[in-house]
This record gives C-alpha cells, sequence and structure tokens, in this order.
C-alpha cells in the first residue's frame, strides 16, 4: 500500500470543492460554478454537511479556511500526542471533514498518511499489522463491522478517534474488549472536526464510556435551551445554501458565535452530547432529516389508504448504525405492505424501514402532533 497524497495544497488561498464523487456530473459542476462564482468569500474549503439536503431540497455547505482547518488539527494533535513516529490510516472520505482533517494533522504532525480505499473489516486490521499504523478514525458502523467479526486489534495501535454518530456502551465495551483503543469524540463540519474527545487516559480502563474533554481552541456556552454556542478560530467562514432554484450565501464575521442545535450538559470541561434541537439524526454516518422522511410516509401512507392514525415513523437507536428507521403502526401487515414497498422506493438505502412494529396505539397531542418519546411496543 502506497502513502496517501495530501488532497489539499495547505499553503495555496483557492477555492477547494470536496464533492461527492457519487453526485452526478451535471449536480457536481453546478456545485461547482456556484462556488467558485465571483459572489464566493475566497480561499475557502467547502464541504457538503454530512449527507444533509436541508429543508425543501435545500443543500448546506460549509466554507472553512484552511487555518480554521489548521488549528483545528494542532488541538486535536496536541490531545492525541502526536507527532512524527505517528503513522496514520485514513478510511474516511476526504470529501467529508473527518477524513480530511487527517491530513492535516498529518502536515503538522509530519507523519505519514496511508489510505484504504474501501472499507473492508479485516483489509483494515490487514493493513494496521503491515504498516504498524498507531492511528485512525472510525465511525461507529465501523466499529461495529470489526466487533462482529471478533477481530482483535494490532498492538501497534495508540488510538482510533470514532466520530459521526453514536457509540453505544455495548459496542464500545465489546471493541475494548478485544483491545480496540477507541477514543470517542464529537465534532462537526462548522468546528473543522472535534469539539471535545476522550483522552488518552480513558484507555487505561474498559469501563463504561469515557467522558469526552472539550478541546483547548474551543470556548462554549449554552443558553437557556440548553443550546450549546461555540468560539473558536477553528469555525466556518460561510454558509452556502444551494437549491434547484438558486443560492444564497451566509457569511460569518471573524471571532464571533456559533449557536448549534446541539443540546448538550457541560460539566467543567468535558461535555455530554443529549440530542439535537432541530430533527436531523445520523444512519451510518449520514445525517438525515426526519421531517423530510415523514413526508415522504405521510405520502406512501395517504397514497395505499392509510391514515395519519394508524402509522407513524420514528428513528431507533442502533449499535452498527446509530440509529436506524422503524415503523410503528396499528394496522396489519397486509395494509401497509403496498405503504412500505412505496416509502422504500423513494428513499436513500440508509433512510428505509429497518422495521415493523405492532402497536395499540400512535401517542398524539391534542393538536395531532406525534408524541414521539412516548412511542413503545
Amino acid at each position: 500500500m502506497d502513502r496517501a497524497k495530501d488532497p489539499i495544497d495547505w499553503l495555496s488561498s483557492a477555492t477547494h470543492i470536496l464533492t461527492n464523487p457519487r453526485l452526478s456530473p451535471e449536480e457536481s459542476a453546478r456545485i461547482i460554478s456556484i462556488l467558485e462564482s465571483p459572489t464566493t468569500p475566497e480561499g475557502l474549503l467547502w464541504f457538503s454537511t454530512s449527507g444533509s439536503t436541508g429543508d425543501k431540497g435545500i443543500q448546506k455547505w460549509v466554507g472553512i479556511s484552511r487555518g480554521a482547518l489548521l488549528t483545528s488539527a494542532r488541538s486535536v494533535n496536541h490531545h492525541l500526542e502526536c507527532d512524527s513516529d505517528d503513522i496514520w490510516l485514513n478510511v474516511l472520505p476526504v470529501f467529508h471533514v473527518g477524513g480530511c482533517s487527517i491530513y492535516a494533522r498529518a502536515e503538522l504532525s509530519g507523519s505519514p498518511v496511508y489510505e484504504l480505499k474501501e472499507w473492508s473489516p479485516q483489509e483494515f486490521v490487514n493493513a494496521v499489522s503491515s504498516l504498524r499504523i498507531t492511528l485512525s478514525s472510525l465511525v461507529p458502523a465501523q466499529v461495529h463491522d470489526l466487533v462482529q467479526k471478533e477481530l482483535p486489534a494490532p498492538k501497534s495501535l495508540k488510538a482510533i478517534v470514532v466520530g459521526g454518530g453514536v457509540l453505544s456502551h455495548p459496542l464500545y465495551q465489546k471493541a475494548r474488549a478485544l483491545g480496540w483503543p477507541l477514543l470517542p469524540s464529537y465534532g462537526m463540519t462548522e468546528c473543522g472536526s472535534q469539539i471535545a474527545t476522550a483522552p488518552l487516559e480513558s484507555l487505561m480502563t474498559e469501563a463504561l464510556l469515557p467522558p469526552l474533554n472539550i478541546l483547548p481552541h474551543i470556548h462554549h456556552k449554552v443558553d437557556e435551551e440548553g443550546r450549546l454556542h461555540i468560539k473558536s478560530p477553528s469555525l466556518l467562514s460561510a454558509y452556502a445554501h444551494i437549491s434547484e432554484n438558486g443560492y444564497q450565501f451566509e457569511v460569518f464575521p471573524k471571532d464571533h458565535w456559533l449557536k448549534t442545535d446541539d443540546i448538550v450538559d457541560i460539566q467543567g470541561d468535558t461535555i455530554q452530547h443529549k440530542g439535537r434541537k432541530g430533527d436531523f439524526i445520523k444512519i451510518g454516518g449520514e445525517s438525515v432529516l426526519l421531517p423530510h422522511l415523514e413526508e415522504i410516509w405521510q405520502q406512501a401512507a395517504a397514497d395505499s389508504g392509510l391514515t395519519v392514525q394508524e402509522t407513524a415513523i420514528s428513528p431507533v437507536v442502533d449499535e452498527r448504525l446509530g440509529y436506524t428507521i422503524e415503523l410503528f403502526t396499528t394496522a396489519s401487515e397486509n395494509q401497509i405492505s403496498q405503504a412500505l414497498n412505496l416509502y422504500n422506493d423513494k428513499v436513500l438505502p440508509f433512510e428505509r424501514i429497518r422495521k415493523v412494529n405492532q402497536v395499540e396505539s400512535i401517542p398524539r397531542s391534542a393538536l395531532g402532533k406525534l408524541l414521539r418519546h412516548e412511542l413503545s411496543v
């Protein structure tokens, strides 16, 4: 396996757009033309927020400076005690900030980076062993795959940062029992990667999920709603909101506070992420907007003769993917089969309904709003 080439020229001042290669050539060209237009803030790296389409089909792109990404990388390197003796293995796409940020860290530390083009748990283990990899980043679904195959961790590993979704206590404990040195983390594209990460000292124990330490380049406060506000030199410079009909830029001043949709509990220098004010969830590392899925389901149900009172879809915690979408219904299997087919044909594979739960009633408020927290089998 050859050393990976850094996808970013860190000394350049040119705009760099990191598009998903799965986009159609036409859509990719349209996005690039917008983000390279004369009205675009100059010199930024542009990332699509992890699979998000936003309201009414609006794509949200994050524009972040090279300096911001390197600030984040410097802080993460210090947290991981990373230097030129370390060797990274990247299995994350570089068009996501999680994959790209590995190259920023390596740029500062002088560490070599190797890249596994396609995910395979056995090939990952083989590469770590043969190259004597010390550091990597994974999403919970990949950790699940390693545990499912009962693959022990190679001895060369110092740490694996895990982000991009919910890492459950049982999965963490199973992985640690196999020797995987997991450091759960919490971050966002807008902040150039990690906001908080478990300390290396947490690897001295195999108990419950460790607390996440807020990294020193992050300033934070929590409002009366419990929502996190952050300020950092690693923050984004701009948003681009792109729809079929046009686009709009939202440019931020230097030294600004970013109000997030995340509900958190902060105690000292540790943070617990409790959920989001908005309606995004992570499935296999991809952001999913629940109202969008609910709209598709409601249409499918209506087309199949089902009423609102008979069904509801809801995210359910999943050990491998973070969440999956499940259906709760008072209708029979025969009654919902057509709606299931209609819905699953209109959504992305990871957004499909994975399980049908028969229930006695669908809890709703007096105004007909779904009381999701009261759903139970």
